[in-house]
């Protein structure tokens, strides 16, 4: 298992800012077929869960584990099925802008597409 995947199972917040920070891939997948988004529901981690998304793990929302489960499948907590399904509906997408932030729906990126 990887940093990321680590911190995220330790509930560390500060670890997982520090690893994405440093260029830690979110939707890295473990050898259970996990993302760390996926590890971060499980817990029900709701501040972890909507950092990963904020920093482009909403890509890995419909992955499939090696048990054919996705985020959605991995926790009953309302307000994470509810953060999930936010991300999910509204067509967030993430692209990376150079500089590690992303760019969420209705802001231009620096070529002016939205």
């Amino acid at each position: 298992m990887g940093l990321l995947h680590n911190a995220v199972r330790r509930s560390d917040l500060d670890e997982v800012q520090k690893v994405v920070a440093r260029g830690a891939n979110v939707n890295a997948i473990d050898s259970k077929g996990y993302t760390p988004l996926m590890v971060a529901v499980e817990i029900e981690n709701y501040e972890i869960t909507e950092y990963l998304l904020k920093h482009g793990a909403v890509k890995s929302i419909g992955h499939t584990n090696r048990k054919g489960e996705t985020a959605f499948d991995l926790t009953e907590d309302d307000d994470i099925l509810e953060l999930l399904s936010k991300y999910e509906e509204e067509g967030f997408q993430y692209e990376s802008d150079g500089g590690g932030g992303y760019f969420g729906p209705s802001v231009p990126a620096p070529d002016g597409n939205i």
